[in-house]
């Protein structure tokens, strides 16, 4: 079973320990976020391209994070927007001298954008002369009957990301209670399936109960070494003293809450995960290939992870 890892930065310059990561894993291929297309002035445009400060030496898919905006908005010329994917993917292609023999779109369609979507993948399938994928949603596996089966080759089911980001207790990138209401609908799921599991984590900053905004790579370590922090009783981290801190601007009384996934965790995904696939997946593909995430596991963990899908 291959190990992969999503790449999900602006500029691929792989750090030593996320080169050593994909050594490792003997990794055949990874996933690049190539660009997002989202609407400008009303209309699809391509956002923060991928610039390749240096070439893997593992096959590269294209990952395009397509905005359900884009989807919903009716001056958006589906056909139209195919070939300019397309177009936008070889002339980054030639400009690095890569090829690519896979496109994958990463979109949380709804019902409302799920025509302009299958329409999307249709044009796209019709065009690409090789493999075409796509992500899909736990909502989109249990209501599968609404939602529809894209016509893609095989679907990446992003096993993360499965509650409300807010000020409470709960995990948003992963609640095994929550993942429970979904995952006995794999057993009717027709589409062949990938797993992408989390490795991720960030800092929630919160003000006077309300999100303000993400710190992605967020460490505990680091918010606790800020002698303007003191932890709560509740888990969470004040801010003692009005600031710039990891970027964002903090008020008095502001607070940061953590979230994470940690080994257990994951054991745990792979473990319920195997009893309701009807097939074993062919590969595991983390998100993302990140020094701070990589750290957070030893060296033969995502191994030992894709073990128990055996």
């Amino acid at each position: 079973m291959d190990v992969s890892f999503y790449y999900w930065k602006t500029s691929f310059k792989p750090s030593e320990a996320e080169e050593q990561a994909l050594q490792d894993n003997q990794s055949r291929r990874i996933y690049i976020r190539y660009f997002d297309v989202g609407l400008t002035q009303g209309k699809p445009f391509p956002i923060s391209a991928i610039v390749f400060k240096k070439i893997p030496k593992q096959e590269i898919v294209p990952v395009v994070y397509i905005k359900n905006e884009v989807l919903l908005s009716p001056a958006t010329d589906v056909p139209l927007l195919a070939d300019r994917i397309l177009a936008y993917i070889v002339q980054i292609n030639d400009h690095y001298g890569v090829t690519t023999p896979e496109l994958q779109l990463d979109c949380d369609w709804s019902l409302k954008s799920k025509d302009a979507f299958f329409l999307l993948v249709k044009e796209l399938k019709t065009k690409w002369k090789g493999v075409l994928s796509c992500t899909i949603r736990l909502h989109q596996v249990k209501y599968f009957e609404k939602t529809g089966i894209p016509p893609v080759d095989y679907g990446v089911l992003m096993y993360y990301n499965m509650g409300t980001i807010s000020a409470n207790q709960s995990n948003s990138i992963y609640d095994r209670n929550t993942a429970k209401r979904y995952i006995s609908s794999l057993a009717k799921y027709p589409l062949p399936l990938k797993v992408a599991l989390p490795i991720f984590g960030w800092g929630v900053h919160l003000r006077h109960g309300k999100v303000v905004n993400l710190i992605n790579r967020l460490e505990e370590q680091e918010v606790a070494a800020l002698p303007t922090s003191e932890k709560t009783e509740g888990g969470k981290y004040k801010i003692t003293r009005a600031g710039t801190y990891f970027g964002q601007l903090f008020a008095l009384g502001d607070e940061i809450k953590l979230e994470s996934v940690d080994p257990k965790m994951l054991l745990e995904m792979a473990s319920d995960l195997k009893k309701h696939l009807t097939q074993q997946p062919t590969e595991i593909i983390f998100y993302d290939l990140d020094q701070t995430n990589i750290r957070r596991h030893g060296k033969d963990f995502f191994q030992e992870i894709a073990s128990r899908f055996r």
